[in-house]
């Protein structure tokens, strides 16, 4: 490129490829376009509503969705105690009230403040932050993740977890439906049919009667990403 508004044909190519990077990134709002000339199925498009910068890997909360330029996209803001549905930003910052684009998973990038990643373990969601803290929630980790300072990889969780109760759980609240909650020891399943402890303990809410200490359990996530016991063995 010699002049202004002269492109040779190589020129071309590199203006339309960052066009596109910004396009598929979100960065671009493309206006008064077709969502299917535009949006491509594998990716989530998002506007940030928090009040704050997303950072990259964060660990976002859905608001709802929302119309802009033609296209629809995701509302997020930091994750709240009411939270059920969360998303996990891409590689690039996002300031307040801008576009991005969120991961797709199955699997994800994410990061933390503090602690161990270690594989097969728990991590969720934290309150007014982006970022996940261990024990708490639906995301098993896979392993660390060399892409940035205490980013690791995980991905849903969608298995059965067994646990042991250390103390006595009252019933459910028969008037008002609340559940209670106990602290668990949680455990691993071998491939003979045995266990190992975890060495960690979960909070486990109980949607039934009464569980006596020392009851063994499985477990879920429920709808509200806490873990319900769906089976107890009496002891």
């Amino acid at each position: 490129m010699t002049q202004a508004g002269v492109y040779s044909p190589a020129d071309a190519r590199m203006v339309l490829e960052v066009v596109r990077y910004l396009r598929d990134n979100g960065f671009v709002i493309p206006g008064g376009r077709k969502p299917e000339q535009v949006l491509q199925p594998d990716r989530v498009y998002f506007r940030n509503d928090s009040g704050a910068e997303v950072p990259a890997w964060g660990c976002m909360e859905v608001t709802g969705t929302v119309e802009a330029g033609g296209q629809n996209y995701v509302k997020i803001t930091k994750p709240t105690t009411g939270g059920v549905s969360f998303l996990f930003n891409g590689q690039a910052p996002v300031a307040d009230g801008k576009y991005g684009t969120a991961q797709s998973g199955p699997v994800f990038r994410v990061y933390k403040s503090t602690g161990t990643a270690t594989e097969g373990h728990s991590w969720g969601p934290t309150v007014g932050q982006w970022y996940l803290t261990q024990h708490t929630g639906p995301y098993i980790v896979y392993g660390a993740d060399d892409i940035g300072s205490n980013v690791f990889r995980v991905v849903t969780n969608n298995r059965l977890i067994h646990v042991k109760t250390k103390a006595t759980c009252a019933a459910r609240d028969n008037t008002t439906g609340a559940m209670t909650s106990v602290s668990c020891d949680r455990y691993n399943v071998l491939t003979d049919g045995t266990v190992s402890d975890a060495n960690y303990d979960i909070t486990v809410w109980n949607p039934g009667g009464a569980i006596a200490s020392g009851a063994w359990g499985t477990v879920l996530l429920n709808e509200a990403g806490l873990y319900e016991f769906v089976v107890v063995k009496c002891v």
